[in-house]
């Protein structure tokens, strides 16, 4: 992404996060699995070099609103991977955090918008909640290279503080 345009979205994420008085969700995700996602969205990081940009604008844009943030009350970290494992949990934490009622974060309500019926034949195709062990394996199938270089991006930066490198 040109810096210019990072420049940018930078002043207005600030503008309109202090306008709005609005509390910060960051939902941080592995590299790895974050490479994943990113192709299975028709970003195809294909080559070693468009995975290392990539790769480096993940972690500079995360390293941003970390280090802008992490001590403003309004911040609010919250790990993919622990969204995943124990949705209901997280998101009853998230909506104390923020102020909400967590009664809306009742698990029965959770797993109904995110799950299917029996009498249901058509699931969200990308539903993590549905999807949970296939979501946080699917790293495995990475070239060895991509994992290589999400696992650099783990230890070279401020992402170690939350993740280790992962091992097939």
């Amino acid at each position: 992404m040109d810096e210019q345009v990072r420049a940018y979205q930078r002043r207005r994420f600030v503008e309109i996060v202090g306008l709005l008085d609005s509390k910060i969700i960051h939902l941080l995700r592995h590299p790895a699995r974050a490479v994943v996602s990113a192709q299975r969205f028709n970003i195809w990081l294909h080559s070693k070099s468009s995975c290392k940009q990539w790769l480096d604008d993940y972690k500079r844009e995360a390293k941003h609103l970390w280090s802008r943030y992490h001590k403003d009350s309004r911040y609010h970290l919250v790990l993919f991977e622990d969204l995943v494992r124990d949705t209901p949990n997280t998101i009853r934490t998230l909506m104390c955090q923020v102020g909400l009622n967590p009664e809306f974060a009742d698990r029965d309500f959770w797993f109904k918008c995110h799950e299917v019926d029996a009498e249901e034949k058509d699931p969200h195709k990308h539903s993590v909640f549905m999807h949970k062990s296939t979501v946080m394996d699917r790293w495995r199938t990475l070239p060895s290279w991509a994992l290589d270089m999400a696992n650099e991006a783990v230890s070279s930066s401020f992402l170690s503080k939350f993740y280790k490198p992962l091992v097939r």
